[in-house]
């Protein structure tokens, strides 16, 4: 299936599946963010298994959707979770997300190369089989790296620890953070406003630069901010948070567009400089198309940040405060 085929992530409305079931606009914050991180391990190992096959790129999808989403739940347990076991978990976490990175970018690649190609010129395209070939080989690479990951001691620990903190209710009261036992929307709309201010700061500092890295770093935060929301609109009266998933809509497109072509670029222009011969020319023919697509995108996205920031987010945050 092509990307471009699938419902875009962003686009859901919190609620079910997406947020957790069980939320309560009078539970505490650890509680709640226990709930979501045990909802969220479950996804992530009911879809391990598809995921290291190497044949369903949407298995892949879905496991690397519920360890981004566990990733900013735990971004927003300081002061709730264990200090140092948090920061165990994050580090693993983080390391975890590696490896699914790359496969899942030599997925889309490979997935989309045909057309690439076909948008060169005939000259340019000679070399593109072997070419392919080579995206393929790194592709299986990739798949092998994450099985591995898999099946390390690391991989174990990150199981183990992830399901200590998804059974928070049951941890020693005397051993959590102090914003453990304060009620869950008080927590979490002050989680939510700290994402929302490195939102902005990171979308000033891009907005200033053509460095691409200050794009993805507002990409990065923007997704942490919606999977905050996702992750707890239940304890939110019904519907309050829908219109700022909206309004995130059209930004984060664009951005996952401008790092899918850049990232694209630098894998083709590597992998022509190995296969070389003709299939060197292909591959600079095809990152020259790809980085034109990359421009384009940055210009949408400056387009779409001056919208986003025009948007009523900040406003609809702040009822949640209320």
């Amino acid at each position: 299936m092509e990307k471009s085929q699938r419902k875009p992530d962003f686009l859901k409305i919190p609620g079910a599946p997406d947020a957790p079931g069980n939320s309560s606009r009078t539970g505490s914050a650890g509680a709640e963010m226990g709930v979501a991180l045990g909802e969220y391990l479950a996804r992530f190992l009911e879809h391990e298994p598809g995921a290291l096959t190497g044949t369903d790129p949407e298995e892949l999808h879905d496991y690397r959707v519920a360890l981004r989403r566990a990733r900013s739940v735990l971004w927003g347990g300081r002061n709730v979770f264990p200090s140092e076991e948090l920061e165990l978990l994050r580090s693993l976490s983080a390391w975890m997300a590696g490896p699914t990175s790359l496969a899942r970018d030599l997925d889309v690649l490979t997935q989309e190369f045909s057309g690439m190609v076909s948008r060169v010129s005939t000259d340019s395209r000679r070399g593109s089989e072997l070419l392919g070939d080579e995206l393929e080989r790194r592709r299986q690479g990739a798949y092998e790296a994450l099985r591995a990951a898999v099946a390390s001691h690391r991989h174990a620990v990150l199981v183990r620890r992830w399901e200590t903190f998804a059974a928070f209710p049951a941890l020693d009261e005397q051993h959590v953070g102090p914003d453990a036992l304060r009620l869950a929307p008080e927590v979490v709309a002050e989680r939510l406003e700290r994402a929302f201010r490195r939102v902005r700061k990171s979308g000033k500092a891009a907005m200033r630069s053509n460095d691409r890295n200050d794009w993805h770093s507002l990409r990065k935060d923007l997704k942490r901010f919606r999977y905050l929301l996702a992750a707890f609109s239940g304890v939110f009266p019904k519907g309050a948070v829908d219109r700022v998933i909206v309004d995130l809509a059209e930004l984060q497109e664009h951005l996952g567009r401008l790092q899918d072509r850049r990232v694209q670029a630098a894998i083709v222009s590597d992998a022509g400089l190995v296969v070389g011969g003709r299939s060197a020319l292909a591959a600079g023919a095809i990152a020259e198309m790809l980085r034109r697509s990359e421009d384009k995108a940055h210009r949408r996205c400056y387009r779409a940040y001056r919208r986003f920031e025009h948007s009523d987010v900040r406003a609809e945050l702040a009822k949640l405060s209320a």
